[in-house]
């Protein structure tokens, strides 16, 4: 996970209310506690040729996205783009699913 992936997904849990909000910000800083961080500045982000057209974020994972960290997503546009850089570490959540 990147600095970036967990200010978006504190700043979507806290749009929930309590006690949702309370139980899901317990989770993911249960989630932090166990996993590696990996920070990507900004400066290198937006270097990234898919930084005007995705944004901070998914530049971010597409600088670390390795077959090492992998990428799983249902974001079609950063699939794609992962899925070029390293074909085996991009997955489309939605190919998983069952519908």
């Amino acid at each position: 996970m990147t600095p970036h992936t967990l200010t978006e997904t504190s700043n979507l849990l806290a749009q929930h209310k309590d006690p949702e909000r309370s139980r899901l910000i317990a989770q993911l800083q249960h989630l932090i506690h166990g996993s590696k961080e990996v920070a990507v500045a900004a400066t290198v982000a937006a270097k990234n040729p898919a930084f005007r057209r995705l944004g901070i974020t998914d530049a971010a994972l597409l600088e670390v996205v390795s077959p090492e960290a992998p990428l799983l997503t249902v974001d079609l546009d950063l699939y794609r783009q992962a899925a070029s850089k390293e074909p085996a570490a991009a997955v489309n959540f939605n190919s998983l699913r069952e519908f």
